[in-house]
């Protein structure tokens, strides 16, 4: 499939859902190649378990959006770790991403602390602040 008509399933795909943007779609199918490569250099395998896969999109947010990756997640319709699972199984529902029989969304579930993830490394010493979220 070329990327033309990618974009068009991701677009048509993100607006019969309604939750997430189709920015979102893109990154996380990003996150699956990125996680892919790290995890076959580390294991040799080539299956990604949902826990792999939030390290690898935690790490490529960061990597990709350094401070403002909660804000952007968050504008993207992303506020929780289940959200990137929900993403996940509709790109597999429609065939754009496989899943084995043991996957699972709940593999999703609490799987990052948003906070930690994607703010923590950018407050600065012993103060706390609040990042804005983008209405």
């Amino acid at each position: 499939m070329n990327q033309n008509e990618y974009h068009r399933q991701v677009c048509r795909i993100a607006g019969e859902d309604g939750r997430y943007e189709p920015a979102a779609f893109a990154f996380v199918q990003h996150a699956v190649q990125y996680a892919a490569t790290e995890i076959s250099r580390s294991t040799r395998e080539d299956h990604i378990r949902g826990q792999d896969l939030l390290l690898g999109i935690r790490d490529l947010a960061v990597r990709q959006f350094g401070p403002m990756t909660k804000p952007l997640l968050s504008e993207w319709g992303i506020h929780e770790s289940i959200d990137f699972g929900h993403i996940v199984f509709l790109l597999v529902q429609h065939k754009l991403l496989r899943a084995s029989k043991q996957d699972s969304l709940d593999d999703f579930a609490d799987g990052l602390d948003f906070h930690e993830a994607f703010v923590k490394d950018f407050e600065p010493e012993g103060k706390v602040v609040e990042l804005p979220t983008i209405a």
